[in-house]
């Protein structure tokens, strides 16, 4: 791992009044590497609600990708008749604790 910064706390992404940000963060160092994982550790049901997050893409150095590039990777995708598993699965949203890996150029 490179490095790990919580930059949000996740709410219930599939509400109507769900808020929504565009988060950024610089690292100190060049980053180097064939991958970027992005992770979520904070899901849970609270108060009848789950708490799932929503990455629609992340941007680094000008370069766009998108979660639902079919060559990102998710391991916490809700499918298959409710369980989280790992595949291609074109989603942007992570259901359980897990990550996006997103091969870089």
């Amino acid at each position: 791992m490179v490095a790990s910064k919580t930059l949000v706390s996740a709410s219930d992404f599939y509400h109507a009044s769900a808020t929504y940000e565009q988060l950024s963060h610089t690292h100190a160092t060049s980053l180097a590497g064939t991958e970027i994982r992005v992770a979520f550790t904070n899901n849970a049901l609270v108060n009848g609600g789950d708490r799932n997050v929503r990455i629609d893409a992340i941007a680094i150095d000008g370069t766009r990708y998108e979660s639902e590039d079919p060559t990102v990777i998710g391991t916490g995708v809700w499918r298959n008749g409710g369980n989280c598993q790992t595949g291609t699965w074109s989603s942007e949203y992570l259901h359980c604790n897990g990550y996006f890996r997103y091969p870089l150029d």
